[in-house]
């Protein structure tokens, strides 16, 4: 076989697929729904009983308890009906916005909106065309000496009308000029809708708080103008001025020995865990067997591992000085703990240890040679080896931070103006004067939302996605909402040929591709030809596609299976992490599967009526399910894009009213009386002139509001600086009389939301030592417009920066932990937490009684609540580089009953200053699973809100 053969073939392999679906009947067509319906029933029936189980909570309602405040949902109701009801009753403006975000309002508002378009359709369409095309059809019958065989299905779409009839067709195509009008005006309001949604997400306070709202990445800066001084002397004199620069270099290489020293922590971690497992096993079988003796002769575990290194009048030998992580080294580890009588040693012997293998000096390659590779590496204890290794990286990573400059500039900046006018502008602004550079500048990027590998690429290099598109997949987009409008865009293409276009015509995607190079005026033939009698396919497509996917989505069932079954975790880390993970949901690639639907709804929405009801049923179902989860299950990402998503979701449906328009020109011209003569010259011609005033439509709507789309009108400023100064006055004075100012005057210091700069040193971090009642207002400290301002602020920056780094990354306070732990129930009482008081007292309250919902109630996770030093604090390390603002990890391990775990934290503490380990909050319960009841030692109080700046 040939390449060009076998290329036809996988090509042409699902071409036509829809047609053998020609005269399906109803009986045949409900038999095929059997399956789909039961299934259906299944699922969703599992669904109904075991949601309202507890160990179900976190796969169907971790909105109510695992989220930040701010974001949490009240739980549903048990009973189905009422839960139900409760879906259809929650608002989307403001329940969804404010609960789910702007990205997951305009998803629903998406699915919203085709009900919206389809249902006055169904109602109109439906009655009028189905008796229109039923009545005297063809059938079976012989007319004009030709005989027809329309039968199932097809006598109620447009092929059934017969030629004796041809003026019905009239009906058709002001029903289709309706279709046409009403999806237009559909498209209109809902973009106006989302103008006027994006501009107040805009304006808000929350979101002008944010470092985002005023930062601009610029990238392929010329090597000239990337240093701050030139940057600001170009952009220092929009309105303002500049409050920041940072200028990004590659930092590839010490990200590669971040990653390594990650590996060697979990590693360790892991390695620890089975160890004190093992331990805790032949511990309790050692109680068991010896339960019957007396407790006089019983060891305790403070008598078998203090937790001091050393007692008065006895000393342990030398401990091994830290080096490399040699096998020799590894020996002298293993021969100290055996001499020092370790905790471990009294339950396993040095074999039962856990051993990896390393290369042999000067065979590092030889060594991953596979089979081979045996012979040029060695064996070592993992324990003693990880620690040594991970000390060696902590310190080289720590040398390497503080050199920055050391690392090339990959000639692309973050500038942080003093307003968001000034950052839309400096956006919207022509800046270079040499082609491709300094073209591309992205504002509204969250810092955890940043692709830092992509900011390395040149201009150069992101072509190549043109010249080779495999690689696109390697050189990923600026930011993750970016690339979500990348995938959306790239999805609704492959969707429209897999599922649509292929599937209908009958020839092949090839022939046809050649026919259209012969002859483009070929398209409305082609389509008239195929797409009517394909609708049978899509009737049975649509429906179980409809059930399938709900019920698929609303059971959870991947989620089901990867917590339950192959979500097994070993260390304290990565339990956490999998009882605190809330699930997400990738926009870019549902949207276009939905937009998919909606535009085969509009294509066949004349010429086979019957599409309607079964768009009305999947998008029903559709709506409550996803409804459901964005309310209790899921998160639309990791920031919140504002739903830029929208505008080009409706932009797509225009392509719905295009094969609309194009096959109704071919079948309008198809049409034949009884004399065999073109019967509907003039419908061809007038919905032909529909085609090009639809086309002139989208370009001046998408011309008239793409503007409003993306960014702030200045107009904006003007509404929203008196907020902005207002709000910032009465944290800066503290005015008598606002409700925050005699709240907090009330309130315990601990119950406080606002968290002191430094508890532990405020005055080390505040240089000039200036009561804040006398200082300027903070906008205006910050103001900037020339380099000598910016250079004071880089310089201040750096010398604080350690300070800065220490306070972020500081760890959330134990002992405000357990005092907050005792007060939370009555905060919530109050009112912080009034969606989550329980209406049943069983399972609701042990949901809240969840230590990892408490862990996340007691983060900052609120901008508002932090005052504007803390804000500029966070926000001078907002758009470093994540690796260099790294901590050494925690090792963090289980604790036992035995005191093994506490030995192994201080003969680690022991080996190496340069080594972070802790036990606190991590155990083992009866069945020798890892439970932790505390945050992970470096997670910092900070964690939840460094995301969203």
């Amino acid at each position: 076989m040939s390449a060009i053969s076998f290329l036809n073939e996988t090509i042409n392999g699902a071409a036509g697929s829809a047609q053998g679906r020609v005269g399906t009947t109803i009986t045949t067509f409900s038999i095929s729904l059997a399956a789909g319906f039961i299934l259906f029933a299944v699922q969703f029936g599992t669904f109904l009983i075991i949601r309202n189980y507890l160990w179900a909570k976190r796969i169907y309602q971790p909105r109510s308890f695992l989220v930040p405040v701010k974001q949490r949902i009240k739980p549903p109701h048990n009973n189905p009906f009422k839960w139900l009801f409760t879906v259809f009753t929650i608002r989307e403006d403001p329940e969804v916005l404010a609960k789910a975000g702007m990205d997951a309002y305009f998803f629903l508002r998406y699915l919203s909106m085709c009900l919206k378009i389809f249902t006055p359709m169904a109602v109109i369409i439906m009655p009028i065309l189905i008796p229109l095309n039923v009545k005297q059809g063809k059938g079976t019958n012989t007319i004009s000496g030709v005989t027809y065989n329309v039968t199932g299905l097809d006598t109620l779409a447009w092929s059934n009308v017969s030629p004796a009839n041809t003026s019905r067709y009239w009906a058709h195509l002001i029903l289709a000029v309706g279709v046409v009008a009403w999806a237009c005006f559909m498209f209109h309001q809902e973009l106006s809708h989302y103008i006027a949604k994006r501009e107040e997400f805009i304006s808000s306070l929350g979101h002008r708080l944010k470092a985002s709202s005023t930062t601009v990445l610029i990238q392929d800066i010329p090597e000239n103008l990337c240093n701050e001084e030139a940057l600001e002397e170009l952009y220092g004199d929009f309105p303002g001025g500049i409050r920041r620069i940072w200028i990004n270099r590659d930092f590839t290489k010490l990200v590669n020995k971040d990653k390594l020293r990650k590996y060697y922590e979990n590693l360790l971690e892991n390695t620890e865990t089975d160890l004190l497992r093992k331990v805790v096993k032949q511990s309790r079988k050692a109680k068991s067997h010896q339960r019957g003796e007396s407790t006089s002769t019983q060891e305790t575990p403070e008598q078998a591992a203090p937790d001091v290194p050393t007692e008065e009048g006895y000393s342990y030998p030398a401990r091994p000085e830290i080096g490399s992580p040699s096998p020799a080294a590894c020996q002298l580890d293993l021969e100290y703990d055996l001499e020092t009588k370790a905790a471990w040693t009294r339950f396993l012997t040095p074999k039962q240890r856990k051993t990896m293998r390393i290369p042999k000096d000067g065979h590092t390659a030889a060594a991953k040679i596979p089979l081979i590779g045996h012979f040029f590496s060695t064996k070592v204890d993992t324990i003693y080896y990880c620690r040594r290794e991970l000390a060696r990286l902590n310190v080289e990573f720590e040398v390497d931070v503080k050199t920055p400059e050391a690392h090339p500039q990959n000639l692309s900046a973050f500038v942080q103006f003093n307003s968001q006018k000034a950052a839309h502008l400096a956006c919207q602004s022509v800046a270079g004067t040499t082609p491709s550079h300094m073209r591309r500048r992205l504002v509204e990027i969250s810092p955890g939302d940043i692709n830092w590998p992509s900011l390395n690429l040149s201009w150069r290099a992101r072509y190549l996605r043109l010249l080779k598109p495999i690689l696109a997949c390697s050189l990923p987009p600026p930011c993750g909402q970016e690339g979500e409008r990348s995938l959306q865009l790239w999805y609704f293409i492959s969707f429209i040929f897999e599922l649509f276009i292929i599937p209908t015509i009958s020839s092949g995607l090839t022939s046809i591709v050649e026919e259209l190079i012969r002859t483009p005026t070929s398209v409305p033939n082609i389509l008239a030809t195929n797409l009517p009698t394909a609708a049978n396919y899509y009737f049975s497509f649509l429906i179980l596609q409809a059930l399938s996917l709900s019920a698929t989505s609303i059971l959870q069932t991947i989620r089901l299976f990867k917590f339950y079954v192959i979500g097994h975790v070993n260390t304290p880390d990565s339990v956490f992490e999998k009882l605190s993970w809330t699930n997400l949901t990738r926009i870019g690639s549902n949207i276009p599967w939905y937009t998919t639907f909606a535009v085969i709804g509009l294509v066949y929405s004349t010429i086979a009526p019957l599409m309607l009801l079964f768009m009305l049923i999947t998008f029903s179902l559709f709506w409550v399910v996803i409804k459901n989860n964005l309310l209790y299950c899921v998160r639309t990402g990791t920031v919140d894009g504002g739903g830029l998503f929208f505008p080009s979701a409706i932009n797509q449906l225009f392509t719905g009213l295009y094969f609309m328009e194009f096959c109704l020109i071919g079948l309008f011209f198809l049409v034949r009386d009884t004399r065999d003569k073109v019967a509907c010259a003039a419908q061809g011609i007038v919905i032909a002139v529909v085609l090009v005033f639809t086309i002139l439509y989208q370009i001046w709507l998408m011309g008239h509001l793409s503007p409003l789309f993306k960014y702030a009108p200045v107009q904006l400023e003007v509404e929203s600086k008196a907020l902005l100064a207002d709000y910032e006055e009465k944290l800066r004075t503290g005015r008598p009389g606002t409700q925050e100012t005699s709240e907090a005057a009330n309130s315990d210091p601990l119950d406080e939301d606002k968290v002191p700069l430094d508890l532990s040193s405020q005055t080390a971090f505040d240089t000039q030592n200036t009561e804040t009642a006398h200082r300027p207002p903070f906008a205006q400290r910050h103001s900037s417009h020339r380099s000598q301002d910016i250079q004071l602020q880089q310089r201040e920056d750096a010398k604080s920066a350690e300070r800065i780094l220490a306070r972020v990354n500081r760890p959330l306070n134990e002992v405000r932990l357990a005092q907050l732990e005792k007060k939370l129930v009555a905060r919530t009482e109050a009112g912080i937490g009034s969606v989550l008081l329980p209406r049943r007292k069983d399972i609701e309250a042990q949901m809240l009684d969840d230590p990892i919902s408490k862990i996340i109630m007691q983060q900052n996770d609120e901008l508002e609540n932090l005052d504007p030093e803390e804000r500029d604090m966070l926000t001078s390390v907002a758009f470093m580089h994540p690796v260099l603002r790294e901590t050494r990890p925690c090792v963090w391990i289980p604790g036992d009953e035995s005191g093994v775990s506490d030995d192994e934290v201080r003969r680690t503490r022991e080996l190496s200053g340069d080594l972070v380990v802790d036990n606190r909050g991590a155990y083992f319960d009866r069945r020798l699973k890892v439970q932790v009841d505390k945050p992970p030692p470096d997670m910092s109080e900070f964690a939840l809100i460094m995301a969203e700046l």
